[in-house]
């Protein structure tokens, strides 16, 4: 850490002395790495140092370069910092997985605690991954297409707008933007732009948050609130005004790893994360439930929700069901969400009213890279298995030369896992990955395997 901790920030630290010392001590030393495993796709190719709250986590002993790992980017894992995972144990801890939910994930680029939401979630729920500024949702989506697993929408709306979903969620996942305490050991730069007018202005901004989305929750409904910050105003303060705001109660969580310090300052109970006591960076998150005697105003659906057209893609018992717009994307979609789904759409600004699966153009379907291994299990395109070297070319958009010589499009993939489409020409595999996914730094001596497909 190369820069001078402000010492208002110090200041407003709740740790004694000693502790702040270990605390300073911490932010010197290297941030752990840790990864998230996707277990539909993959298992560890070794076994490293798991994460304590939650089983799918793992540290590893250095920073490889994930980029020149094929598996990285077909979804087999997710690079995840340790301590956000923790939002896995309190799905499972609250039984939030055992039944179908409609879910929102507010604040929710680039995308980490929405592959773990849709992971942990009850396969028939829906999950609605938001994401206002336009830069950052396109990064959103394409991590939740690489993750690979369909039952989600991807909005990029402002938490008022969605607020007007009255009573629409069963669980809202706020991460709110803050002022990145938390982030110090990691990115430096962020100790030169704290300030204690900063950490207001946050605080103010997260307040408003919370109360454009409250209404959205369903009487009965859980609200998870967190930050990557340490100081109390974005914390414990901001939740103390929304429970006098609201009709909210606390849920204490049960078997929190000791290492977790449990705050219950000013009448509310949160879980804080200091990279002193927990091999993670600074993160704080607190559990809420909207009093199921609450009476909300019921949720009228707009008359018009039908702006999508079926399409026969997917056999009659598939969960599944194909719906096009009217610009010819093709998303993949829950028959028991759909009519969800064009309500959603019907109200708010839709990026992807689903996991997007090609586009239909004059009568005839082009399939999406990103859901290669989704459409070929539902269509016979032949697949052709790529070495280290190739998978790279082929993830750079470069031509691959392989033995295969039939024509057309084949799923290529890297020791199982599906990478995208290529167009075979009968000599040549001609990369058909999307240009804006395209590796620049993939590098055959900086592999490092860490996972295994599972057959």
């Amino acid at each position: 850490m190369r820069e001078v901790l402000p010492e208002a920030f110090l200041r407003m630290l709740p740790l004694n002395e000693p502790e702040l010392a270990q605390f300073i001590a911490a932010l010197e030393s290297p941030a752990p790495v840790s990864i998230r495993v996707n277990r539909f796709k993959a298992s560890l190719a070794e076994e490293p140092e798991p994460v304590n709250w939650y089983s799918e986590g793992h540290y590893l002993a250095e920073r490889p370069r994930f980029t020149s790992d094929p598996a990285f980017h077909a979804g087999g894992y997710y690079v995840q910092e340790a301590s956000s995972m923790f939002l896995g144990f309190i799905v499972r801890q609250l039984g939030l997985d055992k039944n179908p939910l409609i879910a929102l994930d507010l604040c929710a680029a680039p995308g980490g605690k929405s592959t773990l939401l849709r992971t942990e979630l009850h396969p028939d729920s829906l999950l609605l991954a938001n994401e206002v500024v336009p830069s950052r949702a396109h990064i959103l989506e394409e991590n939740l297409i690489k993750w690979g697993l369909p039952g989600f929408a991807i909005a990029q709306a402002d938490a008022s707008d969605i607020g007007k979903l009255s009573g629409f969620f069963d669980l809202i996942a706020v991460d709110a933007p803050c002022s990145g305490e938390g982030l110090f050991r990691k990115n430096p730069k962020a100790i030169t732009e704290w300030s204690p007018a900063a950490v207001e202005t946050c605080a103010i901004r997260q307040r408003k948050i919370l109360a454009d989305i409250w209404p959205a929750l369903a009487p009965g409904g859980t609200l998870i609130y967190s930050t990557c910050t340490f100081n109390e105003l974005e914390n414990e303060e901001n939740l103390k005004w929304l429970k006098e705001s609201t009709d909210a109660e606390w849920i204490i969580l049960e078997n929190v790893p000791p290492e977790i310090s449990v705050s219950q300052d000013h009448g509310t109970t949160g879980y804080r994360f200091y990279p002193h006591r927990t091999r993670g960076e600074g993160f704080f998150i607190s559990v809420l439930r909207k009093l199921p005697t609450v009476k909300e105003r019921k949720l009228k659906f707009p008359q018009n929700t039908s702006a999508f057209s079926a399409i026969p893609f997917f056999p009659e018992n598939s969960a599944l069901t194909a719906v096009a717009n009217e610009q010819g994307d093709v998303y993949a979609v829950q028959k028991n969400q759909l009519k969800n789904l064009q309500l959603i759409n019907a109200m708010i600004n839709v990026r992807s009213i689903g996991f997007p699966i090609g586009r239909a153009i004059r009568g005839k379907f082009k399939p999406s890279q990103g859901a290669a291994k989704l459409i070929s299990d539902y269509q016979n395109f032949p697949h052709v298995g790529l070495t280290l070297s190739q998978a790279l070319l082929f993830l750079q958009r470069e031509d691959v030369y392989t033995d295969h010589t039939d024509r057309g499009l084949v799923v290529v993939h890297f020791e199982g896992f599906p990478l995208g489409f290529a167009k075979a020409d009968g000599k040549r595999l001609v990369s058909q990955y999307p240009a804006h996914w395209r590796v620049r730094t993939g590098e055959i001596e900086q592999y490092k395997k860490l996972v295994n497909k599972i057959l």
